[in-house]
């Protein structure tokens, strides 16, 4: 199982370090816990609804559909742990 915390729509970069920690340990992850802050970002309306300074404002690699089955391997659940 692993625990990412703050994805901030970096799903690309999550991607390759479960990819570099599997390779590493010698092991399979069978489990994504995504805590915190998620940012589903699809295009471009969804970032100007954002309620945030436009500094903060990024896209991310959730549009890029890596969170495909074939594309990300690993049973993923997204916990909203602030409401």
């Amino acid at each position: 199982i692993a625990i990412e915390g703050y994805c901030h729509g970096k799903l690309d970069l999550i991607y390759d370090k479960l990819l570099k920690i599997q390779e590493r340990e010698g092991i399979k992850i069978d489990l994504l816990l995504c805590c915190g802050d998620f940012q589903a970002i699809r295009d471009q309306d969804d970032l100007n609804c954002m309620a945030v300074p436009d500094k903060y404002k990024e896209i991310g690699s959730f549009h890029k559909g890596l969170w495909v089955e074939h594309l990300f391997p690993w049973l993923w659940i997204e916990l909203d742990v602030f409401d």
